[in-house]
């Protein structure tokens, strides 16, 4: 019999900003390990929830890319970022 695995993405929020990006099957066990981890943040959003990794993983990212156009303020997950397609869409928009 197959397992239904369903794949969580989610937003860590500190205060009014989003801090974090992520997916995961077990969001409980997430929000513990990001807290043993030391991650300060006051509340989390389940975005959408997904039936596979592929489209759970493109969310992620484009949602990571989405909130980092915002500036320095919401560089969310500041190592996934594509800073020069961030730079391209910031000159556009000028």
């Amino acid at each position: 019999m197959a397992i239904n695995l369903k794949y969580h993405v989610y937003v860590l929020v500190n205060e009014t900003k989003p801090i974090y990006v992520g997916f995961t099957i077990c969001i409980t066990n997430r929000i513990k390990q990001h807290k043993s981890h030391g991650k300060k943040f006051t509340s989390h959003v389940v975005v959408k929830t997904y039936d596979n990794k592929k489209d759970a993983l493109i969310a992620e990212n484009s949602l990571i890319r989405y909130l980092s156009i915002f500036g320095e303020d919401y560089n969310v997950n500041a190592k996934h970022v594509d800073l020069e397609a961030r730079k391209m869409y910031l000159k556009s928009s000028k």
